[in-house]
C-alpha cells in the first residue's frame, strides 16, 4: 500500500509523507470482505494518523513489514488536543508483531512494543539512543554516524547483520565488534587508522564489505581468515612509494593467501606500481572494473595487457 504526498499526524505530531509502504503477510486467508475492510480501513485512516492506520486488529495482527523511510515526523507548530508527542511516540506500535521496520527522520518512536517480533530494523537520520527492549534483533541498518558501539552491540545478543554504510571506523570500534561474537556479516563505510595488526585474532566474520577505499596496509591488519563469503571492497589503495617490496608482498599474499573467499574489488588504485606489481596482485583483483595507475614510471606494453584481460576481465576502465 503506497500514499503518496500526504501528511501523517501522530497524535499532535505531524509527519511529512513521500511514500509509505505496508507489507503485512496473510497467515490465514482473507475473505474477500475482510480485505475489503482491511484496504478501506487503510484508506480512510492515511490522512488522521499513523495510530489510527495501525489501529485495525487485523491489520495489526498481521503486519510484518512498515517502510516509514518516506515520512518524516515533525514537531507540531502549536500545541493541539490529542496525547502529548511523547505519549503518541510511545503508543505508536503497540499491539503490532512487526518483524521488519524502516525508519526515517530525528524523532525515534518507542520500540519495546516491538521487542517479542522485531528482526530486522533500518535507521536513515534518527538519532539512536538505546535499542537494549529489542534482544530479538536480527538485523540492524544506521544509515548515520553511531555513536556507543560497544554498548549497543552488548544490548543485542541476537544481532547477526550489522550495516553501517555511512561509517569510518578505527582502532577502538573495530575492537568492539571483534567482541561482538555473534556478529557474522558486517557492512561499513571504511577502516581507517589502526597502529597495529588484527590478522590473527579469532573472528566470528563470514562476510566483510568495506564501500569506500581502504589502504592496503590496512586491510593486512584485519582478520580475513574466517570469511566464507566474498570479501568486498569499494575501492583498494596499493602505493608503493617508500613501501618495500617485502611489504608490498606481504599485502599480496594476505589478500591471495590468508583470506580463502574471493575478494571483489570495484576501483583499485596503484601508487607507483610496477608492471610486476600489477601482475602479483592480479589474482586478488579479478573482480574489479576500474584500475587506475597514480604517478610512476611504468609504460605498460601489449604483453601487459594481454595478460591484464586474462587476469583481470571485469576492468571496464583504466586510467593511467
Amino acid at each position: 500500500m503506497i500514499a503518496r504526498r500526504s501528511f501523517t499526524k501522530l497524535g499532535t505530531l505531524r509527519g511529512r509523507t513521500a511514500k509509505l509502504a505496508v507489507t503485512f503477510e496473510q497467515q490465514q486467508p482473507l475473505e474477500g470482505g475482510q480485505y475489503a475492510e482491511v484496504l478501506a480501513h487503510a484508506l480512510a485512516k492515511l490522512g488522521s494518523g499513523l495510530v489510527s492506520l495501525l489501529s485495525h486488529p487485523q491489520l495489526a495482527l498481521q503486519l510484518q513489514q512498515l517502510d516509514l523511510t518516506g515520512t518524516v515526523i515533525l514537531e507540531p507548530e502549536e500545541a493541539g488536543p490529542g496525547p502529548a508527542p511523547a505519549a503518541a511516540l510511545a503508543s505508536l506500535f503497540q499491539g503490532l508483531r512487526l518483524r521488519q521496520l524502516s525508519l526515517a527522520g530525528p524523532l525515534l518512536p518507542h520500540l519495546q512494543p516491538l521487542a517479542q517480533h522485531l528482526t530486522q530494523l533500518r535507521l536513515e537520520d534518527c538519532k539512536l539512543l538505546s535499542l537494549s527492549p529489542l534482544a530479538q534483533l536480527q538485523v540492524l541498518t544506521v544509515c548515520r554516524r553511531l555513536h556507543g558501539l560497544h554498548v549497543l552491540l552488548q544490548a543485542l545478543p541476537r544481532l547477526h547483520t550489522l550495516q553501517l554504510p555511512g561509517m569510518c571506523i578505527c582502532e577502538q570500534q573495530l575492537d568492539a565488534l571483534l567482541a561482538a561474537t555473534q556478529l557474522t556479516s558486517i557492512q561499513l563505510a571504511s577502516i581507517r587508522e589502526l597502529t597495529s595488526s588484527r590478522a590473527d585474532l579469532p573472528c566470528s566474520w563470514q562476510r566483510l564489505e568495506l564501500l569506500q577505499n581502504i589502504a592496503y596496509s590496512t586491510v593486512t591488519c584485519l582478520p580475513l581468515h574466517g570469511l566464507t563469503q566474498p570479501l568486498v571492497l569499494g575501492g583498494l589503495y596499493v602505493g608503493v612509494g617508500a613501501a618495500s617490496d617485502a611489504e608490498v608482498a606481504a599485502a599480496v599474499q594476505h589478500l591471495a593467501g590468508t583470506c580463502k573467499a574471493p575478494v571483489i574489488i570495484t576501483n583499485l588504485h596503484l601508487n607507483a606500481c610496477s608492471a610486476a606489481d600489477v601482475t602479483a596482485l592480479a589474482p586478488a583483483c579479478r573482480a574489479c572494473t576500474h584500475l587506475k595507475f597514480i604517478f610512476g614510471s611504468m609504460k605498460p606494453s601489449l604483453e601487459f595487457w594481454r595478460q591484464l584481460v586474462q587476469l583481470m576481465p571485469t576492468v571496464q576502465q583504466r586510467d593511467i
